[in-house]
Parts: structure tokens; sequence; C-alpha cells
């Protein structure tokens, strides 16, 4: 379950900036689908559940900032919606990807550092 919980976290920092990067590219397009930023935040959904589960099991496994950062990324989706509002759909998508792919590079760093 480590490895599946590492292994993900380092697709998420390339599908987070992924989704950054195609949100810049296809918005005089329709944009991205919305399909595939829920996708992304799912299997987010699915990371977060893994760590807490292992924190659970094993808690000295990993330094406290690791946890920290993890846990950073949950607010970082809630702001992906109020900055939609505020600056736009393809700004508020970019800026709240390239945030939340900051977060999980932040934690998958500091869990290969441990």
């Amino acid at each position: 379950m480590i490895t599946a919980h590492g292994s993900l976290g380092e697709v998420l920092v390339l599908v987070y900036i992924g989704i950054a990067i195609f949100a810049a590219i296809l918005a005089n397009r329709g944009g991205l689908p919305s399909w595939v930023s829920g996708i992304a935040h799912g299997l987010l959904s699915i990371q977060v559940i893994l760590g807490v589960i292992l924190l659970i099991r094993n808690p000295s496994a990993v330094p406290w900032h690791h946890i920290v950062f993890g846990l950073l990324t949950i607010p970082a989706l809630g702001i992906m919606f109020p900055l939609r509002k505020r600056l736009g759909v393809t700004r508020g998508t970019v800026i709240g990807a390239i945030v939340v792919a900051l977060f999980i590079a932040l934690a998958v760093i500091t869990g290969l550092n441990r």
C-alpha cells in the first residue's frame, strides 16, 4: 500500500500540471472537460484516504510536514471553485491546479526524504 500511495502521489503531480497546461491550451476551444478534473479530484481523494490509513497504521513513518502538505491539498481543491468565479474558468482552473500540484509535489518530496 505504501508503494501505491507513493506512486499515485507522483502521478498526481503530473496530472495536475497537465490539467493546468491543457486548461490554458483549450481555453479558446470550450475549455477542459469537467470530467477530467473530476477524475483527478477523485484520485486525489483516494490518495488522501490511503495516506490517512497508512498514518493510522504507523504514525511515525513520515515527517509531520509530509502530513501537513498532504492535508493542505484538500483546502487547495476547495479554492479552485472560488478562483473560477473570481478569475474566470480558465485562469481559476490553471491557478488552482498549479496550487494543488505544488502541495502534492511538496508532500511527495517530503515523503521521499523520510
